[in-house]
């Protein structure tokens, strides 16, 4: 029965046995719902703050906190999926979550509220560490193609989650019910993640070990990878955090509908990710990150050069979103073929991303205000055109072929890859 194979994601050619659909379903669910989390507190920001009875300005600290709470959990849990079965951290961060967004709509302090959100963010980082690696344990060899099609569920998610907040609090003038729907999913979700089946580990006949020398130092490596991490999350949060309130600067007749445009920056992201992830059918992750990187900044340099020119933002806006929806998929696909993704490296790259996210939002956020709304998008492209630079550098010190690792740190105890052929 577990040389059965079905076939899906027929799109990408990707054939999986019956007990690796059972854990694919599991980590795109997983995701799918990290990206219903993703814009939750943007949206519910002004409700939460008015249940505190504070400004938005003191409001704003729990976007600190739930990012300090994704930097611990990132650098915690990545040690931790390399001890323990995965699924049960997963599950685990799923309960948090579930009673972080039960709790969260109905305090009536900011202190609870950060509290809370410390909680939330460290539920998030283990939901996002555990998916990206788990699910490069599924299978070898489709590894970049289930990443990026995991990716396109999670744009999906970043998508519904601002349409069905604004159906509830049309509705009811509030976000708690939108908050405590999700958490009775996010429950389920938990009960339904403990069903996955685990890893099973490949069995080999004794063979003798050659000594294989490191030909590669992979500090370096993982270094530079968690450097590419900071840096390109960090702008990505700082475009979807930015552009709407740019809109509303630049073009203020257009200001009631300045929600559209973050619509299509995350529908963009999805069709890149789906593009994108058919070309790794014939073109190496090393090469299509470079054209991924090149096209985002022409992008960005659309927004920054013609600031003013509506149709040039919304072109440029398109093209970001298309580009930069498959270079995060890229650089965790990179970075296990090249490196190895064991929970601890994935720890330190999540590690990355939070400090991204917590330190490039607000210094965008200054310029924005200090100096000029153009300012923050000649910020974001210098930014990716770095993300190039550096990946540039990964490329060339990293093994010549992405699938000869010749170290690896922090070896999995309990889910080495899935075999998908099994010898009697």
């Amino acid at each position: 029965m577990v040389g059965l194979k079905f076939n899906i994601f027929v799109f990408w050619g990707i054939h999986v046995t019956i007990t690796q659909r059972h854990q694919v379903v599991s980590y795109y669910l997983s995701f799918f719902s990290f990206g219903l989390i993703i814009s939750t507190l943007g949206i519910a920001l002004p409700y939460l703050a008015d249940h505190a009875g504070v400004s938005l300005g003191d409001a704003a600290l729990m976007f600190t906190m739930n990012s300090l709470g994704f930097l611990f959990g990132s650098l915690i849990t990545g040690y931790l999926y390399d001890v323990v079965r995965g699924k049960y951290l997963l599950s685990f961060a799923w309960i948090l979550a579930a009673g972080s967004t039960y709790f969260l709509p109905i305090l009536s302090s900011l202190t609870l509220m950060c509290a809370v959100n410390v909680v939330f963010g460290f539920a998030n980082s283990t939901i996002v560490v555990g998916c990206n690696t788990l699910i490069t344990r599924v299978d070898k060899e489709h590894t970049t193609s289930l990443l990026s099609a995991m990716h396109v569920v999670n744009g999906v998610g970043a998508f519904l989650t601002p349409i069905l907040f604004t159906l509830v609090i049309t509705k009811t003038n509030d976000v708690v019910s939108a908050y405590h729907i999700y958490s009775f999913f996010f429950l389920f979700l938990a009960i339904f993640v403990l069903f996955t089946p685990i890893h099973i580990k490949k069995e080999k006949k004794r063979e003798k070990k050659e000594h294989v020398p490191i030909k590669n130092n992979n500090v370096l490596l993982i270094i530079l990878l968690a450097l590419i991490a900071f840096v390109y999350v960090g702008s990505e949060i700082s475009f979807s955090g930015w552009i709407y309130t740019f809109m509303k600067v630049q073009f203020p007749t257009f200001e009631g509908n300045a929600g559209y445009v973050m619509a299509a920056f995350w529908v963009f992201m999805t069709l890149g990710r789906i593009f994108f992830t058919y070309l790794t059918k014939y073109c190496r992750v090393r090469v299509l990150m470079i054209y991924t990187l090149l096209g985002a900044i022409i992008g960005l340099s659309f927004i920054a050069i013609f600031d003013s020119n509506f149709v040039m933002v919304w072109i440029g806006t398109m093209l970001s979103g298309f580009f930069l929806g498959s270079v995060f998929p890229f650089i965790v696909s990179f970075g296990d073929n090249s490196i190895g993704m064991s929970g601890k490296v994935s720890g330190v790259v999540f590690g990355g991303t939070s400090f991204g996210g917590m330190l490039m939002p607000y210094m965008n956020g200054q310029l924005f205000e200090r100096v000029s709304p153009a300012s923050t998008m000649f910020s974001i492209m210098i930014s990716i055109t770095i993300t190039l630079l550096i990946f540039i550098i990964l490329y060339k010190k990293a093994p010549a072929n992405e699938k000869e690792v010749t170290s690896i740190i922090g070896k999995t105890v309990y889910e080495p890859p899935l075999v998908t052929k099994v010898d009697n």
